[in-house]
């Protein structure tokens, strides 16, 4: 069965690890690490399952690791870094509020269950955007900052060969540019419903998983 039957995609590879003596690439797993923005990874989540009518999925059963086990098949994948916004209680929004931290906490358990490390960084707030908005939307502050440094400060200790970077959002493309330059391997990892295309263009190879990938590790 090919990559693209089994719901992903994987282009462009380009391995740096000499050649066994039977002609296998020979590669220390340990050196890769995924970086996983945590709240732009489940809004796209929430996206493959809006475009498919269906609810939103329990993020304290979904399965994360499942997920990524496929993802990364072809290339293993033992440190996976899973950066959190914490939620900031709004006092307009007590109720809400409380649904938000309670959620957090069962998602951070089920997380660390399925064998990610969790990385606190940054806040998820309440954002009124325009005068008169009765529901806000919740963006995360600090996450891309401290994954950023992160990743730049394991390519310094060259502490990392190859990274795996799971987020849609273009901020990243400094670092990642700062990262190869140090002879460093980053691969996008971005969703069939909404990849990145700058980020596709500034690493070196990809992996989309696909909307079908999404809704068999949401139990569908």
């Amino acid at each position: 069965m090919t990559s693209y039957a089994r719901g992903i995609y994987l282009l462009n590879q380009h391995p740096t690890r000499p050649q066994g003596p039977v002609g296998f690439v020979v590669y220390n797993t340990f050196m890769n690490i995924a970086f996983i923005d945590g709240e732009n990874t489940k809004g796209r989540i929430r996206e493959v399952f809006t475009k498919y009518k269906h609810p939103t999925p329990d993020w304290s059963t979904y399965d994360f690791k499942g997920l990524f086990d496929e993802a990364f098949r072809m290339d293993p994948v033992l440190v996976r870094k899973f950066f959190r916004a914490l939620p900031k209680p709004h006092e307009n929004l007590l109720a809400e509020s409380a649904a938000l931290l309670t959620s957090y906490r069962n998602l951070g358990g089920h997380l660390s269950r399925q064998g990610f490390e969790i990385i606190k960084a940054g806040t998820l707030r309440a954002d009124y955007r325009f005068p008169g908005d009765t529901k806000p939307k919740y963006r995360e502050k600090g996450v891309d900052v401290s994954l950023a440094v992160s990743m730049v400060a394991l390519a310094c200790d060259n502490a990392v060969d190859k990274i795996f970077l799971i987020a849609s959002d273009s901020d990243y493309q400094p670092a990642v540019s700062e990262v190869r330059s140090r002879n460093k391997i980053v691969i996008y990892v971005g969703f069939e419903v909404n990849p990145n295309l700058g980020l596709i263009a500034k690493t070196n190879n990809r992996i989309i998983i696909s909307d079908a990938m999404v809704l068999k590790f949401g139990g569908l």
